[in-house]
């Protein structure tokens, strides 16, 4: 029959072995047992695709349509050696936005030599037709005759279900006096809600249906059922009377 001490020494081994099974069977049940979800980059669940689809918030790219690059194209800046450049995008998708995405603009010379570049961010809203504007590109003697725009990375789509702002513009125009040419006009917010750091792009277009000056300002703040009056400096006065004015309100849905 064991001795007392010789209980006492299994007692202890048991609890030992008993720390340690527990000590590898814990995470091995997570890691072989792990619950399904939207972050372990598989396909389950009701997913389409790994983490996309289904009950998940992000979607698979067979879920969405493409972005439509309708036009890119630059302008004479406020001083020599500088130029703006914009682009005019589409996202045909109802109730698909993405948070963030990288984009770049490249300006190349008649050689086809590339003489400036430059990149940022931009959210996109879902079903919006929106302008990405970059000003102040400095080219030195170099003259552009063209201005490519590609994103940069693959757009994270996401569902959503945010309710687009409400502005209606009023009162577009274009002030000319001794110092400098703008556009003038009233944003009125219709909405329900207040916003911030609401982007405004004015678009001046030609006989010829083309947009000849582009221009961007930015409302700090406009609140629900309110108005606000822009005015947005463009870097010379336009050659002709411009056909048409449009001025873009532009706010981050998602945020």
């Amino acid at each position: 029959m064991p001795s007392w001490s010789t209980k006492r020494r299994f007692f202890y081994l048991g609890i030992v072995l008993g720390a340690l099974v527990l000590l590898v069977s814990i995470p091995a049940y997570f890691l072989i047992d792990r619950p399904e979800s939207c972050f372990d980059r598989k396909q389950n669940q009701d997913e389409i695709g790994p983490d996309c689809g289904g009950s998940c918030n992000t979607l698979c790219s067979s879920q969405v349509a493409d972005l439509i690059t309708h036009w890119s194209r630059y302008f004479k800046g406020a001083r020599a050696g500088f130029y703006d450049v914009v682009a005019f995008i589409e996202n045909p998708n109802v109730n698909a936005h993405v948070g963030e995405i990288g984009y770049t603009f490249k300006l190349y010379n008649r050689e086809g030599i590339l003489i400036a570049e430059r990149s940022g961010k931009t959210y996109i809203n879902p079903n919006e037709q929106f302008v990405i504007f970059e000003g102040g590109i400095e080219t030195k003697e170099q003259v552009p005759v063209r201005a490519d725009f590609a994103f940069t990375e693959s757009p994270r789509w996401e569902k959503t279900l945010a309710e687009r702002p409400q502005f209606l513009v009023l009162d577009k125009r274009v002030e000319l006096d001794s110092l400098r040419a703008r556009v003038k006009a009233t944003i009125v917010n219709k909405s329900l809600n207040d916003y911030e750091d609401v982007l405004i792009t004015a678009l001046l277009y030609d006989e010829a249906d083309n947009v000849s000056l582009v221009s961007k300002t930015e409302i700090s703040r406009l609140s629900k059922n309110s108005s606000a009056d822009v005015i947005l400096i463009l870097p010379y006065a336009p050659p002709r009377t411009p056909t048409r004015i449009e001025v873009m309100p532009r706010f981050d849905m998602a945020r």
